[in-house]
């Protein structure tokens, strides 16, 4: 196997991660021995090491290269097979991300032909798609290029650990994939509920701390569901920049930086949504 070492436990938390992030829940993931041209144009094959999974009808599969690097194909069938742009990654996390993306991304592209009914007989779907090369080294494309997404904004739940999950239960079956807590809570119990609900966790302290020493070793053993960043955050979900912080005042500073698309904080315990101007004179982020 060229000397390559297996995937490591934080290389599999990696992925695990993204499935969550994708599906809402683990899937089951197998290591396998995957036959991969190291060299373009070269007919040579090296076995390396591989992460192989199947979900909704698509096979995936994760290689690790030689020099810590990273390449994904996704596939239908054996002869509909897909790699995801020309480059290799040196981030796992780009590398499982965008493959997902770009795969979600094929899809619709591929019933979209299938469906059309101005195809002529000449035009129908007969295989793959080319698909775009992603950026180099697994870049990010514009902000904004990325499908929406729906998020669950809450915060100052303190010690309420089920009014949370209640209202978090109700956001996921409006279609909500993440939630972003925006600080002030007490303690673990109050995020636990969460946990089982299976949708991403992005929180931040406030000025009621709690037992933050708790809530960070959960987030440590949640499998990447529960993301706990201290006092601030700043984040990207579906293409968009996102700045989480506790206090009024700090948000509105943030968001008149032009920097980030969306501005979530909390403290004064009442809704509301304002579309600040910014020193960049573009269009005005909410916070």
């Amino acid at each position: 196997m060229n000397d390559i070492p297996a995937f490591n436990p934080a290389e599999r938390r990696a992925v695990e991660a993204a499935m969550i992030y994708r599906y809402g829940q683990l899937v089951d993931l197998q290591e396998a021995d995957v036959e991969v041209r190291l060299t373009p144009g070269s007919d040579a094959l090296t076995t390396v090491p591989g992460i192989y999974w199947n979900e909704r009808n698509v096979q995936f599969v994760v290689c690790k290269l030689p020099e810590q690097r990273y390449r994904s194909y996704f596939f239908y069938t054996e002869d509909q097979q897909y790699r995801i742009g020309e480059q290799d990654y040196d981030v796992i996390e780009d590398c499982v991300r965008n493959l997902l993306q770009l795969q979600v991304d094929h899809d619709a592209k591929r019933r979209a032909i299938m469906s059309n009914p101005g195809l002529g007989p000449d035009e129908d779907y007969h295989g793959p798609i080319d698909l775009a090369p992603a950026g180099p080294r697994g870049g990010a494309g514009p902000r904004g290029a990325a499908a929406p997404m729906k998020v669950c904004i809450v915060s100052d739940s303190h010690d309420r650990g089920p009014m949370l999950a209640a209202a978090v239960e109700e956001a996921k079956s409006l279609g909500a994939e993440a939630v972003l807590h925006c600080g002030d809570v007490i303690g673990p119990n109050t995020l636990k509920p969460l946990l089982k609900i299976g949708l991403p966790v992005h929180v931040i302290h406030g000025n009621n701390l709690g037992d933050f020493t708790a809530i960070s070793q959960m987030a440590t053993r949640s499998n990447g569901l529960l993301n706990y960043h201290g006092g601030d955050a700043s984040i990207e979900l579906a293409g968009r920049k996102i700045f989480l912080v506790h206090y009024p005042h700090y948000g509105r500073a943030m968001a008149c930086t032009g920097d980030y698309d969306l501005v979530c904080c909390g403290h004064s315990h009442k809704p509301d949504i304002v579309q600040q101007a910014n020193v960049k004179g573009a269009a005005p982020p909410g916070w």
